[in-house]
């Protein structure tokens, strides 16, 4: 879950108003962090949605300002974060997208790059969510597309690698969704295994273990879509399992049950194609064996 971003030491507030203001965007980046541990969330998003409106009603005469941005960005982030609890779900995708176009206007213009890309990224996020809802999505696919694409790239110019490999998984995932509606979908799922690849190594390089098991999960994922299309499907089923094979040791080594259980129902999936398609028939029965024993 995303977190917000807190008014820090570089944007000192200079008047009541503005002091106000800091303490209720804080408030809220608590709320949401609350949210985020399973604290109540639809509670916590709604009264840290509340807070962030609020706080910018406050920094009303300080419109093009980063401190006013970063509000912006949380509200926003907060307001898709109710749409994904099913909260006023259309209404909180349009109200999410309007502020975070804002944002990302407001600082471009004042040169904050790390404030573009973590505009965008959360953009990003939203037209995805708007498209998965829509007859027609390719538009705000397109849009999620470009919106993370630019994330990534944002993040690499500032040498940023963890908000890069973070744009990436979540470009990969838009990727996945253009290929299941009907998008090029050979092209797209080629684009999310490469996407997802340089990820998982962004994430390795840096030691952040629990991101890397999630681009592995992604990534075993995509080879499956890419099996279930049939072409050179046994290749595909095998990379499949080696990149769930991996997401199941790093979210075992970390004790993520919360995450190991999903993955369990993947990699059966998996390792019973290998079987029907003859792979290394043995070992894939054992290894199935193993986890039905883990129930």
């Amino acid at each position: 879950m995303d977190r917000g971003i807190p008014i820090n030491a570089e944007s000192r507030p200079n008047g009541s108003r503005e002091v106000e203001a800091k303490a209720k965007n804080d408030l809220g980046v608590g709320l949401q962090q609350q949210a985020e541990q399973g604290l109540d969330p639809v509670r916590n998003l709604e009264r840290a949605l509340t807070l962030f409106q609020e706080a910018l009603e406050l920094l009303g005469d300080r419109r093009e300002s980063t401190v006013y941005a970063g509000v912006l960005v949380n509200l926003g982030t907060t307001a898709r974060l109710l749409a994904e609890q099913d909260i006023d779900r259309q209404l909180n995708l349009l109200k999410a997208g309007s502020a975070l176009q804002e944002a990302a206007g407001i600082h471009q213009r004042m040169g904050n790059g790390a404030g573009v890309a973590t505009s965008l990224n959360s953009l990003g996020l939203t037209y995805r969510l708007l498209a998965e809802q829509e007859e027609d999505p390719a538009g705000h696919l397109r849009k999620s597309e470009e919106a993370l694409r630019i994330a990534a790239e944002q993040w690499h110019r500032l040498g940023q690698e963890g908000g890069r490999a973070a744009a990436m998984n979540n470009l990969a995932l838009t990727y996945q969704v253009m290929a299941q509606r009907g998008m090029e979908p050979e092209r797209h799922l080629q684009q999310a295994v490469e996407t997802l690849r340089e990820a998982a190594r962004l994430r390795e390089a840096q030691g952040l273990w629990l991101g890397y098991g999630r681009a592995q999960a992604n990534l075993g994922t995509t080879y499956r879509m890419l099996a279930e299309r049939g072409q050179d499907a046994p290749v595909h089923w095998e990379s499949a399992r080696v990149a769930y094979e991996e997401a199941w040791r790093i979210f075992h080594a970390l004790d993520r049950t919360s995450y190991l259980v999903p993955l369990r129902a993947e990699l059966r999936q998996v390792l019973e194609a290998l079987v029907k398609a003859g792979v290394e028939v043995d070992r894939n029965r054992s290894r199935l064996e193993e986890l039905e024993g883990l129930r």
